[in-house]
């Protein structure tokens, strides 16, 4: 019994002793920082080129050994943009101070106006705190484009049918479109260049003019920016001077477009007959929308009817008022083969279309299948129906 009060004397002794000796190691220790808060104060604009970021933080413990922008442009700030900057903090005395092992982004306080802080982390033996923060995102005032976008120095040829008009620094490409006796005749185009070939639209007398506007991509949003119309000048021609501008004007040797690229509402090109798709002779055309559909234009101003027709590798059915058909089957003049034309009006080829609540299958030249197993291991029967 002795034995063991006496060691139980000795466990309390090397108690005390280490307690003692942890108080007396606080007594010296440093004092540890668990959070701060930053604020932030920035140059950064849209379409300048300065990158500064001013940060300054509360606490006496700590200061700002750095401030970088990590994700400077290489020539100017642009709308969309979100600055990122990496921010270091270095204790003041490393004697009396430390960050706390276990930061957290909450541990960082910092207005919400001024962004937010995408990591945090602590290093050096707790000496040093790297903060990351991502700016807010840079925009413009509401309606600036509207304004910005508009074109300058719009001009209409009334030799060639040629459109023009002035470079605009916020554009990334134009809308045009052309009109005769304040009718829209056809449009929207849309280019890259600064010019537009409409000698081909000058079908008959009357006073012509047309509009343009800049269209800049707004990566933000599925709406691109646009600017407001600008109008042309116009031009007043009797028959034989719309004549003569749609068969002799346009490009030549004499005129350089400006254009790199120009694309309609949908592709161009192609003709093509037959009781249904069959053969080919590419030529250049486009594709021209009015109040009751979608119609395609022969450079010669004709335009196919109760026909098919081939346009960049996809056929395409017109009903006999030159329309082109969407979502219908279309019947081969032997009564033979059914085609299915989709949403789009393309034929539908090596694909499955559901049609008054049934499947069928279309092969490969468009021809809907019968009687057949289809390349996904199912069976149609002999009207081209899914057996289930």
């Amino acid at each position: 019994m002795k034995k063991l009060k006496r060691f139980a004397a000795a466990l309390l002794a090397m108690a005390m002793s280490a307690s003692v000796s942890f108080t007396a190691m606080a007594d010296t220790t440093y004092t540890v920082i668990e959070s701060v808060s930053i604020d932030l104060s920035s140059s950064i604009e849209i379409d300048g080129t300065d990158s500064e970021v001013d940060v300054s933080v509360d606490h006496n413990g700590c200061e700002v050994y750095s401030v970088k922008v990590t994700n400077e442009p290489s020539d100017a700030w642009d709308d969309g943009d979100k600055p990122k900057v990496t921010i270091v903090l270095y204790v003041t005395d490393e004697d009396s101070y430390r960050f706390d092992g276990s930061w957290a982004k909450s541990d960082v306080g910092l207005s919400e106006s001024d962004g937010k802080v995408t990591s945090v982390t602590d290093g050096s033996s707790g000496k040093k705190l790297t903060i990351k923060v991502e700016l807010p995102k840079l925009e413009r005032e509401e309606g600036f484009y509207e304004d910005a976008l508009e074109v300058e120095e719009v001009e209409f040829d009334d030799e060639t049918g040629i459109g023009s008009w002035q470079e605009n620094e916020y554009a990334d490409r134009y809308e045009v479109r052309i009109f005769r006796n304040d009718s829209y005749v056809a449009g929207s185009f849309k280019t890259s260049g600064l010019d537009y070939d409409f000698s081909r639209y000058f079908t008959r007398q009357g006073t012509y003019h047309f509009k343009v506007r800049g269209v800049r991509n707004n990566s933000g949003s599925g709406d691109d920016f646009k600017g407001n119309w600008r109008d042309s000048d116009e031009i007043t021609v009797d028959s034989d001077e719309a004549e003569d501008i749609r068969l002799y004007g346009g490009y030549d040797d004499s005129y350089t477009s400006s254009s790199t690229t120009t694309t309609n509402t949908s592709n161009n090109s192609g003709t093509s007959s037959g009781s249904g798709p069959a053969g080919t002779t590419q030529t250049a055309g486009e594709w021209i929308q009015n109040s009751t559909g979608w119609w395609w234009c022969n450079p010669d101003r004709t335009y196919p009817a109760a026909n098919w027709k081939e346009i960049n590798g996809a056929w395409y059915y017109f009903n006999p008022d030159g329309y082109r058909v969407d979502n219908t089957w279309i019947l081969s003049q032997d009564g033979k083969i059914w085609y299915f034309c989709g949403a789009n009006g393309a034929m539908v080829t090596n694909a499955w279309v559901q049609s008054s609540g049934i499947w069928y299958y279309c092969g490969p030249d468009g021809a809907m299948w019968t009687s057949r197993r289809t390349p996904d291991g199912y069976y149609v029967d002999s009207n081209g129906a899914w057996i289930q």
